[in-house]
């Protein structure tokens, strides 16, 4: 089986949207048994495409694949941290909540300030009110979790 998902990751050309479909499948099982850590890390870079593409459907499901990388190794997820961040000025306001929640959970100790930040200035623009009682109650768990951190980018 392994070889069939290495094989398939490798192959595939992504030029059509049945391709996205059949990688998905792949990601998605890849993250669900126990693969070697190789497999892992093509996984991960074949999500990045998704989320790379211009189309709202593919990046979406980039965001939702990263949800299975988290599980299994968050350094995977962190590489695509950046691409993440700007998932952020995306005009759909679906991708925008699954890039909000991603990055609620790929926070650490290392990158707490910068994605606060994020958090925040996403919070003072925003107007959908599911979305600020969100975000505060994730913003008040992240200081929780990090208190030193938070205090010190706060202060600032």
């Amino acid at each position: 089986m392994y070889d069939v998902l290495d094989e398939s990751l490798r192959r595939a050309d992504l030029n059509h949207n049945i391709t996205y479909a059949i990688l998905f499948e792949c990601i998605q099982t890849i993250y669900t048994i126990h693969p070697k850590s190789e497999l892992l890390e093509k996984a991960a870079k074949c999500t990045g495409k998704f989320i790379l593409s211009p189309k709202n459907n593919l990046k979406y499901l980039g965001l939702k694949a990263l949800t299975y990388v988290i599980q299994q190794d968050l350094n995977l997820v962190l590489q695509h941290q950046l691409t993440i961040i700007e998932c952020l000025d995306h005009s759909d306001p679906i991708i925008k909540r699954e890039t909000l929640e991603l990055l609620y959970r790929i926070t650490n100790a290392q990158n707490v300030a910068v994605i606060v930040q994020k958090l925040l200035d996403y919070l003072r623009q925003s107007k959908d009110e599911y979305i600020t009682i969100n975000l505060v109650g994730k913003i008040a768990q992240l200081a929780e979790q990090y208190p030193l951190t938070f205090d010190v980018r706060l202060n600032k």
